[in-house]
């Protein structure tokens, strides 16, 4: 699902620590569409000249080069953290083979650190050339510490602009460690990102050869139903002199252990940090809750395993049951909001990609004037927005609704399913008696722990269009050529495009949030209160229609929607779901002329004239508040 060509992303600016209401500052990127090849060479690992060994997180026959866009101009700062052990024992650094990626490097210097803020060894690197490695050495041999070292190069950009542009090497499999920048003056760690790992490698001596020497590497806690049999990816990293073809394996999961065997479609090749994806088959714990798993590679081709002591710890998660979550998309937008159309299409991939797991609710108050769709501020949640378009994924981390934190809000959205439904949740909904809102009941169950919750309703609306003001969508976009460097994705708004006007008429709206159980700027849904393990609840709350004349007339009744939203104490949302209202209820928005209170139906009969709760199937007569009758068939 990642686009590779032209496509304009954002990259995470704070990974170190993911605060769920921090804003994520980025810089623009785009990917190359001829990435440069660095070629790593990968033969004789074990017998290279000086009796020097390579060490790198990466060693992919060719880097995936992302482009620098907005931000040329300036210094930089790219490193890797080496650890200590894992049959590193007594190894010396003696160099660094450095990508180099563009003639605009300058004052290149390589560079060991055991901080990140001072430098143990630091020299000039010259007679650079670009897409080549460049070798250096250092003055004396240096030892890996007991906690690791860091290593890494500084450069400077040089130009005229601002909008100088060059090429960063970024390649592999993410793994911690891997890849470190400091490029707005304060060190971010990149590492649990997406991107993957920084090729730099590492010139090695006095390593003691090991024939046999792999570990396992499990990212991520892992999440199982009680009681199931499993199937964890993960890795295997191998420091050995021979190619490895199997390997069996223990993972020890409270007190139990479990004992299996992996044979590899491809051997690793013998050298230092080599890795393959792996499978390992686990049984789940009969109990729920939080357990520490250990992970170690006992034999390798039936040989023992120098490093079968190195254990690598992961959390499982143990559920009653393992349920993918709803995830809730709420979008700061607005009608005269220039650059919103580029939230829409986000939007749009979600909903295509993801389909009813995507609860998307587009939040019209980025103008209060002008926009049919607006929602007072106090008829929704608080959420405090810094700008259009944005959005969150279960109230987490503000993001662009197209880029998302990483360049495609998709890749945001697959992160956050990676955690299942900690709490499940079913939704149905009806009209009520009287036409003028919609009854909706969620029934909610905790499949671990005993969380407390309260609960949100949304009512939503697709296919929303009408004409004259308030319904044009002005676009920034229709100014703009589309040309190789622009978003695919936004083709139809450039100018000439199916949207490329600067304000778009005849124009559809989706996931509109119409009303919410808001209302005076407090939730006035029942919570549901401390949910105990195993426990189902019911909650009911009748949304409104919207008050405005204007927006219920372009009401689409095949296209109305409830969502829930189950709200943890610390205001994150543990999950989300919606469902269609049913149509084959009486389109009251289409049959009523709206124009004062006393439209309200109050009563419904049937052709014999006899009162019925609620309208059905053939003709039904409504009367209103003000007396006055019509008739509404219903097929």
């Amino acid at each position: 699902m990642k686009r590779i060509f032209f496509l304009k992303f954002c990259i995470l600016l704070l990974f170190e620590v993911i605060n769920a209401y921090e804003i994520r500052a980025s810089i623009r990127i785009e990917c190359d569409s001829n990435p440069i090849s660095l070629i790593l060479n990968t033969e004789k690992a074990f017998s290279q000249s000086e009796n020097l060994v390579e060490w790198a997180y990466c060693y992919d026959s060719f880097a995936s080069i992302k482009k620098f866009k907005g931000k040329g101009v300036g210094n930089y700062q790219l490193c890797i953290y080496i650890p200590s052990g894992k049959g590193l024992e007594g190894a010396k650094i003696e160099g660094l083979k450095i990508p180099i990626t563009t003639a605009k490097m300058k004052n290149v210097k390589a560079w060991l650190s055991k901080d990140l803020d001072t430098k143990l060894a630091e020299i000039d690197v010259t007679n650079i050339s670009s897409s080549t490695f460049k070798e250096v050495r250092f003055e004396k041999k240096y030892d890996i510490p007991n906690e690791g070292i860091y290593a890494g190069f500084s450069f400077e950009i040089i130009g005229s602009s601002d909008e100088e542009n060059f090429c960063l090497p970024i390649a592999g499999i993410p793994e911690p460690g891997g890849l470190y920048m400091n490029i707005d003056k304060s060190w971010k760690n990149y590492s649990i990102s997406e991107l993957g790992v920084l090729p730099l490698k590492v010139l090695l001596s006095n390593i003691t050869p090991h024939k046999t020497a792999a570990y396992l590497y499990i990212p991520g806690k892992q999440y199982t139903a009680i009681d199931s049999d499993n199937t964890l990816k993960g890795y295997i990293i191998s420091n050995s002199t021979e190619p490895i073809n199997s390997f069996s394996y223990n993972v020890r999961i409270g007190d139990v252990d479990q004992r299996g065997i992996f044979d590899l479609r491809t051997p690793i090749p013998a050298g230092l940090h080599r890795k393959a994806e792996v499978t390992l088959q686990i049984k789940s714990p009969k109990q729920t809750g939080e357990f520490q798993a250990q992970f170690n590679v006992l034999e390798i081709d039936k040989m023992v395993n120098y490093l079968s002591s190195e254990k690598s710890t992961e959390k499982f998660i143990n559920l009653l049951k393992l349920e993918e979550q709803g995830v809730a998309v709420e979008e700061f937008t607005g009608t005269a909001c220039p650059n919103c159309p580029r939230g829409h299409v986000g939007m749009e991939m979600m909903r295509e990609y993801f389909g009813d797991k995507f609860v998307g609710i587009a939040i019209h108050q980025y103008n209060s004037q002008g926009d049919a769709m607006y929602i007072n501020t106090s008829n929704y949640a608080p959420l405090k927005f810094v700008g259009a378009p944005m959005c969150m994924l279960n109230r987490k981390v503000q993001m662009d609704p197209r880029y998302g934190s990483n360049g495609d809000i998709r890749e945001d959205f697959l992160y956050e399913q990676k955690t299942p439904a900690l709490v499940g949740l079913n939704v149905t909904a009806q009209w009520n008696e009287k036409l003028d809102g919609i009854i909706v009941t969620s029934i909610a169950r905790s499949y671990l722990g005993n969380p407390t919750l309260s609960v949100e309703y949304v009512l939503i609306g697709d296919s929303l269009t009408g004409k004259g003001a308030g319904w044009g969508q002005k676009n920034t976009y229709a100014t703009q050529t589309y040309d190789a460097n622009s978003d695919p994705m936004l083709k139809d708004y450039y100018k000439g495009g199916k949207y490329g006007q600067s304000v778009i008429n005849d124009y559809y709206f989706n996931d509109v949030a119409l009303s919410s159980s808001y209302s005076g700027g407090i939730n006035k849904a029942q919570p549901f209160g401390t949910l105990h393990e195993g426990e189902e609840m019911n909650n009911t709350f009748t949304l409104p229609l919207p008050k405005s004349i204007n927006l219920k007339k372009a009401l689409n009744k095949e296209q109305l929607y409830a969502a829930v939203l189950l709200v943890d104490r610390d205001g994150t949302i543990l999950n989300a779901a919606k469902c269609k209202i049913p149509a084959s209820t009486p389109n009251v928005i289409e049959n009523i002329e709206r124009n004062d209170s006393e439209s309200t139906i109050s009563e419904v009969f049937n052709l014999s004239g006899q009162r019925i709760n609620t309208p059905q199937k053939g003709v039904n007569i409504l009367r209103r508040k003000d007396g006055r009758t019509f008739k509404v068939i219903i097929r």
